[in-house]
């Protein structure tokens, strides 16, 4: 992950981080059976069951990664997919969004978007195309009549921050990818994005 000083050691479940990474060193030298890996997926799920939400998403990264990755080249979506997954607990934490907050504007979108298709007769997910857009500025005006536009913003600051993050992380994966693309590529190779 980009910017984090963490090493497996720090990670939940470090033990078993660590034992993964020395799985993949042995495994480019030797061969490492199925039954290796498939114990250390087993027993770091194990573990990570009893660790909050964001160390729960750091073992479904290290987990992510515990495959061969020559009998399983999908890895890497694997582990970009959990990376995701981190990154969105990360900055929803940073920016003071939790799980009650969610939860809260889910509600609250929900009871003002089904009070706006009743006003229209309908339910909210029986709105005919041609009234959808008078549903919506409906909600819309039930919404901030409601006094949830802070919620919105809230919402929208979160959401900024989360890809701003994504985006950071991403951009160094790329950037590692392809050097290390590079380096086993042969020399007359040209590797660009």
């Amino acid at each position: 992950m980009a910017g984090s000083k963490l090493t497996p050691a720090d990670m939940p479940a470090g033990d078993l981080a660590i034992r993964i990474l020395d799985l993949h060193r042995q495994s480019t030298s030797d061969d490492v059976s199925r039954a290796e890996w498939r114990d250390a997926r087993k027993r770091l799920n194990a573990s990570a069951k009893l660790l909050p939400s964001e160390a729960q998403a750091w073992a479904a990264v290290v987990e992510a990664m515990a495959w061969d990755i020559k009998s399983a080249p999908g890895v890497v979506a694997d582990v970009v997919i959990a990376c995701d997954v981190l990154v969105q607990i990360r900055s929803d934490r940073d920016v003071g969004w939790t799980e009650e907050c969610a939860a809260e504007f889910q509600r609250l979108q929900m009871e003002c978007i089904t009070a706006a298709a009743a006003s229209f007769g309908f339910k909210p997910n029986n709105v005919p195309p041609d009234q959808r857009h008078d549903v919506r500025a409906k909600f819309e005006r039930l919404w901030d009549d409601a006094g949830h536009r802070k919620l919105s913003d809230a919402f929208d600051r979160r959401s900024l921050a989360m890809n701003n993050a994504r985006n950071a992380w991403r951009s160094a994966a790329r950037a590692g990818l392809l050097a290390i693309t590079r380096k086993m590529s042969p020399p007359d190779t040209v590797v660009t994005t």
